[in-house]
Order: structure tokens, then sequence, then C-alpha cells
């Protein structure tokens, strides 16, 4: 009935009195007895809450047995200290004023949920007083008063099988029940989790061990995994006075023993490494409170909760630090840069303004305007294109045409009129290629049809072409000359320093 622990302790040492093995001994509590109990029961009796009434010595004990009908399974109990208004000290033979106070307390207790069935047991109910709390007990369920729950409820649990098989398929949550599991960090690649002790039993019928070997670490990283939550706690225990041994060679007994549903020690032991390095039969011995833990990790996280509204408020945020500001929670805002506004015009140097000139318009007719045209691009050397340079290195040199006569025929007929259409030097040296009796040998019949070509279009006066004929020339002609003006270029302004 009572689960102190020097009282589980004394209970204990009944193992090696009796000599029993450990499939032999086993330390039941009596709710655990009792919900056996219940649970060997038909199902009827559990379609609901159940309610658990116990009158001991010290006084009246509720516990109400909930169960879940989706994964996970979980019998979750809770319980209710009624002693301070139901024990037997108070009341004695007064058994009207009683069964006033019972049914008071099954009012409150069976106004919070619907409950299928009750039981009722301890030796507070052995007497025949129920009278009006009796009334209320049996509206709409159930009500079973024994002495001998808990004997036959562990009767149940010793022969298993088809007596605890509704059970065994639940997790048991009660006050004595470890809710945690406990292991170690190895503190590999994947952080593997290695337990040393399962929860989901009664605190002590809880134990676990494992050894282990240190690689290059004195360190031992403890891990707490609630088993409802799934949440985790570490703890790191640093271990000295060990000798300096290699790797591998330091061999540990890591063991967790319990003294509370929360409270207990992590036991480590030096078991050295035989008789290489043997032990130094040091023992630590490291207390640990899952309560403490889970409230210190609150703490911390309700410190990096209050910090983080504190940068919040004095606008020192993670969208503020990180690269892109537009960016707050996964969602992408565009930001449009404003215009930049200058207050003073911008001089380009080198190239043309890209800002365009406010009263500009382009010229309408190139003919009047064409001897300033030419004077410009005549004063700027520098803008000729790559057809110009050819052309007139082509006038300077008339040799080099009769060289590439020979060597493309397609080629020396636009060469041809190019020359017609640009100076009388050219047709010259057209005339020079006919007369040379050595290289005509190697010009085919096409080249003599060029040759005709050219003696028709040739012109009868040998004259320079002057600025004034330019003027007469119609604007198809002015298009196709070499010195034709670039759209972007026209009524642009030029720096006679360029």
């Amino acid at each position: 009935a009572d689960t102190d622990p020097r009282i589980i302790a004394a209970v204990r040492g009944l193992k090696s009195a009796l000599r029993l093995t450990h499939d032999q001994f086993n330390i039941v509590s009596h709710l655990d007895s009792g919900l056996c109990y219940i649970f060997a029961q038909p199902e009827p009796l559990r379609n609901n809450s159940v309610g658990l009434f116990d009158f001991g010595r010290s006084g009246l004990d509720f516990y109400r047995i909930d169960m879940t009908r989706k994964y996970p399974l979980i019998v979750t109990v809770e319980h209710v200290n009624f002693h301070d208004r139901m024990n037997m000290k108070r009341f004695g033979k007064y058994h009207e004023d009683m069964d006033e106070a019972f049914a008071d307390i099954v009012k409150e207790c069976m106004s919070q949920v619907f409950i299928s069935s009750v039981f009722l047991t301890g030796i507070g109910f052995a007497d025949n007083w129920m009278k009006q709390s009796a009334a209320v007990l049996c509206q709409g369920r159930r009500v079973f008063v024994g002495q001998n729950i808990y004997t036959k409820g562990a009767c149940y649990r010793s022969l298993g099988g088809v007596y605890t098989e509704a059970l065994s398929r639940y997790f048991i949550d009660t006050e004595q029940t470890v809710k945690t599991n406990i292991g170690i960090n190895l503190m590999d690649e994947k952080k593997t989790f290695w337990p040393i002790a399962y929860g989901g039993l009664e605190w002590f019928n809880t134990r676990g061990s494992i050894e282990v070997f240190l690689d290059n670490t004195r360190r031992i990283q403890i891990v707490y995994q609630d088993i409802l939550t799934e949440e985790e706690w570490r703890e790191t225990v640093e271990i000295y006075g060990l000798p300096a041994r290699p790797k591998k060679t330091t061999k540990l007994s890591i063991s967790v023993e319990y003294y509370g549903a929360d409270k207990g020690a992590i036991v480590i032991r030096d078991l050295g490494f035989g008789s290489l390095y043997p032990t130094t039969n040091k023992i630590y011995r490291k207390e640990f409170d899952i309560g403490a833990i889970r409230r210190k990790h609150a703490e911390k996280l309700e410190a990096a909760r209050r910090e983080e509204e504190l940068r919040i408020r004095m606008g020192d945020t993670e969208e503020l630090r990180g690269e892109d500001p537009a960016v707050e929670h996964g969602n992408a805002k565009t930001v449009e840069a404003e215009p930049e506004v200058h207050e003073e015009p911008v001089v380009y140097y080198g190239t043309a303004s890209p800002v365009e000139p406010e009263t500009v318009e382009e010229p309408d007719d190139f003919g009047t305007e064409a001897e300033d045209v030419v004077e410009e691009i005549d004063d700027d050397a520098g803008d000729m294109t790559e057809a110009e340079e050819l052309e007139d290195d082509a006038v300077s040199d008339p040799e080099n045409i009769s060289d590439e006569i020979d060597d493309d025929e397609t080629e020396s007929v636009d060469a041809a009129y190019e020359v017609d259409d640009d100076e009388t030097e050219s047709v010259d040296a057209a005339y020079e290629v006919d007369d040379d009796e050595s290289e005509s040998d190697d010009i085919t019949d096409d080249a003599d049809d060029s040759k005709t070509e050219i003696d028709e279009s040739e012109p009868d006066d040998e004259e320079t072409i002057d600025e004034e004929d330019l003027d007469d020339e119609d604007s198809d002609e002015y298009e196709q000359s070499a010195f034709s003006i670039p759209s972007y270029l026209r009524g642009q302004h030029f720096d006679p320093g360029e």
C-alpha cells in the first residue's frame, strides 16, 4: 500500500532471504493490482471511466481511471486525497454523518465525467453503513464492494496471459510510473541514443545497466526522453580521476537507480581493462530530478523568449540582420528602388551622353548639310569603321587591288564598282590590271567579262569628285556613301577636343 523507498528497500531484502530468482520475485502496488483486477472484468464495465474508492485507516482516497480510444493507448489515473474530509477518527461510530459526507464526495466526483462502474475496497466499507450514498452511487452505474480486489488483482498479474492481455496494450500513467527513458548519447555522426533504462513501469521495478568503452573523451552525455511528449533534456557528466589510458581501454558501467517516479541516480563504475589496465574501483554517482530538469529547461526557453521579445522591441530583429530585408517568414516582398534624383546634370566622358537634348530635330535634307558632316567626320578620324579604312587603303595603294582581283574573281567586280563610285585613281588601277599581260593570263573568262563591264562603266573624263557634285547626287547614292552617319549620332554634339 505504501511505496516509500525505505519500505521498498526492506521488501527487496526478502528476495535474498527467501532465495528467490528474479523471475520469482516482483513487487506490486495496491493501485497496480486494482488495475489488473478491473481490466480482468467484462469490458462493458469500463466503456467509460471507472472509479475506485479506497477507504483505509488513514482516510479515503479516490482514483479515477480514464482510457483513450485512439493511439497511443493510455490509461491515466487521477488521484484525489480526501483524508481530511473522510477518515475513521473524525466520525467514529457516527455512521449517519459518515454516510452524508460520503454522499457529498460521491456527487463531487461523479459530476466531472461519466463513470460506468465503481469499485469500493478498504476496511472503512466493511460495515453496512451506506444508505444515502449508495443511492447516489447506483444512479446509472454498477457498484462493487469487496476486500479482496487487490489480492485477486495481484493473482491475475502473476498468471498473466488472458488476465492481463487487455491492460498490456495500454501505457499506465500513474503517480508511481516512470515516464522517462534514460540513456546516453554515443556522440557519433547520427547522435545515436542508447537506452539504459526504459520507463513505463513503477519506479521500484525500473532498473537498467550498460557497459561502455570510452574513445577519446572523459565526458558522458546523459539523455532524458519523455515517453508521452517525446521531449529531450541533456546533461553532460565529466569524469575526473581516471588514469591516462589509450583509446577504448577504459571500460565503464553505467546504471540507473530510482527512488521515486521522477527521482533517482546514475551510477558510473570504473571496470578497468583486464590485467593490462586494472580497475581503480572508483564509483561516481549523479543524482537527477526529472521535475527540476524540466523546470530548468522551461526557464531557459522562457529566458530565450523574453530575449527575443526584447530584441524585437528594440528593433534588432533577424530580418534586419539578414541579407535580404524584404524576406520575412518565407514570404518574399519586392522592394522597389527609388529613382536617383540629380540636382546637377550628369557629365559622361568618352561616350555620348545618354541624356537626350531637349530641342533636337533630325535634319530633313541630308544634302544641304553634307559639307558640315563631312568636315566633322574628317576631323574625327578615330571614328571610321573598318570598311572605311579598307576603302581608304585601296585608294592610296592600287597595287593591292590588282592582287585581290587575282585571288578572288567575285571580289574584283565589287572592288571595281567601288572604285568607279569613289575617285578616278581607282579607275586607273583597273586599267593597269588590263594592261598587265602577265597577270591577265591567270584571270578566267569571268574576269574578262568583268573587265568589259568596267570598261563600259568607265567615265569619259578623268576628273576627281568635288564637294559640289555631292549636292547634285540623289539621296540614295548619298546613303551608299562611305561616310554615312549612324542614326544614334545624328544631332549629337561632339567635343572638338576629342
